[in-house]
């Protein structure tokens, strides 16, 4: 079911990518910044899908072939599991995540009897008071909505990727951070854009008034979700590729868990050792499968 033209053509101008969430951060915790000298957190535990999962995201996106196809299930894999009515604790919603478009209705409904110390997630609330997105109006919920505007953003930077002036990068990482963080956090987007690593290295929140007010942990969690997210969509585009667990121990890293370290100097981050430096361990929300699932950063 396709989504009427100038609809189609209304969402992508708006851009409904970046499910990055306006968090509510606890109760008095200062806004801003990242307030740390070093960041360090594991790799992501990658694995393949189940078979309910893959199940679900094949019927959803039947009829979506060659490389387009590849990285719709990619993307709807991570993003919701294949899940129709899915919505983040964000307020993203259907099956690929999307956070706003013409006709879309807020998914958070603001409470002021809420006084949760939850992080990370900008509808603490609504699992005791509901959402407010209409899952038989909005159409976020169509996948055939959903997975037009993926696929026209697989073209976009398709086209993208063929401009010599734009620059060498890699489509994986361009598509991972457009779709999870937007383009506008990153310096000189896509050019340079090669790895998990790069990408932290040119993320600076200062370049988007979308992260303004976030707290230093929210920006943390941050930070290891657009890391995650570049790892799980290398992995999944190929598992998409050639379906099995083979295709994703092929991937940087393979399967096994290491450690990633940053340091920071004035808001931007460089890949770095773990320091001698006494670290706290502070828990944060790490998406798999269309799950935020608990994990942890470690902060000096």
């Amino acid at each position: 079911m396709r989504p009427a033209a100038g609809a189609l053509a209304a969402a992508l101008a708006l851009a409904a990518t970046a499910c990055s969430g306006r968090s509510t951060g606890a109760p008095g915790a200062a806004s801003g910044g990242l307030a740390a000298s070093s960041l360090c957190f594991t790799e992501p535990a990658l694995s393949p899908p189940d078979a309910a999962t893959r199940a679900r995201v094949e019927k959803l996106t039947d009829g979506v072939a060659g490389p387009e196809g590849v990285w719709v299930r990619a993307l709807m894999t991570h993003e919701s599991a294949g899940v129709v009515d899915a919505i983040s604790p964000t307020g993203c919603a259907g099956p690929l995540a999307i956070q706003r478009c013409p006709g879309c209705t807020p998914c958070c409904v603001s409470d002021a009897r809420d006084r949760s110390p939850a992080f990370y997630d900008r509808c603490s609330y609504e699992a005791t008071h509901d959402y407010g997105c209409r899952r038989d109006r909005d159409p976020r919920f169509r996948e055939g909505f959903a997975i037009a505007i993926a696929s026209r953003k697989v073209l976009a930077l398709e086209k993208e990727l063929a401009m010599p002036a734009r620059g060498r990068f890699s489509f994986p990482v361009a598509l991972a951070l457009s779709w999870n963080a937007g383009p506008g956090v990153f310096d000189g987007f896509p050019a340079g854009l090669d790895s998990a690593d790069a990408a932290i290295a040119r993320l600076d929140f200062r370049r988007s008034r979308s992260y303004e007010g976030w707290t230093p942990r929210d920006r943390w969690n941050k930070v290891v979700e657009v890391y995650d997210y570049v790892r799980w969509l290398e992995a999944l585009s190929a598992f998409w590729r050639a379906p099995g667990a083979d295709a994703m121990a092929s991937q940087p890293g393979g399967v096994a868990t290491g450690e990633r370290c940053f340091d920071v100097d004035r808001e931007r981050l460089t890949p770095a050792a773990r320091h001698a430096g006494p670290y706290r361990r502070v828990a944060i929300l790490r998406l798999r499968f269309g799950r935020y699932e608990p994990g942890w950063i470690d902060v000096l």
